[in-house]
């Protein structure tokens, strides 16, 4: 009850002074009903069907603060507040923070933007600084209906405590860097840049040259080495996540390639909870189209992914591949207003090389559809 007032007396306030500087008031609200049908591929076990109002089909729901002011011709201070939450209830996307989506000041100069606070992974679909977004597909259409997340590892799309420098456009070329110093919301502040919590470094260039569109990004999580709960260290193996994507527009068609090759991270987005790896090495790759159609967007993807337990094997010794097609389609009503459907399909091949009886392929079929409101 406290945050929800805080927030209305933040909005307010900002509201109120929008009239007087460059402060603005934004979100979106999307709704629609998602249906799913679910294969664990088990003896003696049905398909589980289950549909219903869901949120985020198409882009998560958010209301956010954003403002600028020029000090100088050549030094502007911007900001982003930016909170998600769920319009089937009403409730917060997160209970524990205010502003879980995005809280970053950043200062832009004739030599580049610096940003920090609390943002995305430049090779996320989240924030100021992601870069996936600007591909076809690039980002989920809630759970398994096809997106980049479904042919990658998992990793966290916002960091806390994150510094980001963003360069000046040139020959067409912009380059991103980025370290998160650690999330240490519920642990003591002194443990930011420790081996007490992960750490985070990311590096990627995007360029744009006409029809042509690419990016090339690199970043490495640094695992925490000491667990204050126990006293006790673990030399654990820092993950690599290496990501490329490139697009070209035909015109009337849009094409883009993503591929992406990771090690030692920490698992991925399971069709069923039963058949995760904790720490996985392999890659993806992703081919998406997008055309218009009767007025709206038209886009489809084909994805594969191939990983298995890192070299250590702490875990077991695991592999799955993955086969995903996804079909979306969006149409506005409005500058503000959008209809959208998808569809999706997702196939697991989940091996077990110590216990063969584990093996399984289950699988996930899902439709949505919906309506997203931006304002």
């Amino acid at each position: 009850m406290k945050k929800t007032l805080a927030a209305v007396a933040v909005l307010g306030a900002f509201a109120g002074s929008a009239i007087a500087a460059d402060v603005t008031l934004y979100g979106r609200i999307d709704e629609g009903l998602l249906y799913q049908r679910v294969d664990a591929d088990q003896p003696h076990q049905s398909a589980e069907n289950s549909w219903g109002l869901e949120s985020g089909n198409m882009t998560s729901s958010r209301f956010g603060i954003k403002g600028s002011e020029q000090i100088s011709e050549d030094l502007t201070v911007s900001f982003t507040l930016e909170q998600g939450f769920n319009p089937d209830d009403g409730s917060f996307g997160d209970d524990d923070r205010m502003f879980n989506r995005e809280a970053s000041l950043r200062v832009t100069t004739a030599y580049g933007e610096l940003g920090f606070g609390r943002m995305g992974r430049v090779l996320s679909d989240a924030g100021t600084y992601s870069q996936r977004g600007e591909f076809i597909l690039g980002s989920s259409w809630g759970g398994m209906t096809g997106g980049t997340e479904l042919i990658t590892d998992k990793t966290s799309s916002r960091l806390d405590n994150m510094i980001t420098y963003k360069s000046p456009t040139f020959a067409g070329m912009t380059v991103y860097a980025q370290y998160a110093g650690g999330d240490t919301a519920a642990a003591d502040s002194e443990e930011e840049n420790t081996s007490k919590t992960d750490r985070y470094y990311g590096l990627a260039a995007l360029g744009n040259w006409g029809a042509w569109s690419a990016m090339l990004g690199v970043e490495q999580t640094n695992y925490q080495s000491w667990f204050p709960a126990t006293g006790t260290g673990e030399d654990v193996d820092d993950s690599i996540g290496v990501e490329a994507s490139v697009a070209y527009d035909f015109g009337a068609v849009k094409t883009a390639l993503t591929g992406r090759y990771f090690k030692d991270s920490a698992g991925y987005n399971t069709i069923v909870s039963d058949y995760q790896i904790e720490r996985i090495d392999g890659y993806g790759v992703k081919l998406a189209a997008a055309a218009p159609v009767f007025g709206g967007t038209l886009q489809g993807m084909v994805g594969y992914m191939d990983a298995e337990s890192s070299d250590d094997k702490e875990f077991g010794d695991l592999e799955v591949s993955r086969y995903t097609v996804a079909l979306t389609y969006d149409y506005p009503l409005s500058k503000r207003m959008k209809l959208y459907t998808a569809a999706s399909y997702t196939k697991d091949d989940f091996k077990d090389n110590n216990d063969s009886t584990n093996d399984a392929k289950p699988n996930n079929t899902a439709f949505v559809f919906g309506m997203a409101h931006y304002f």
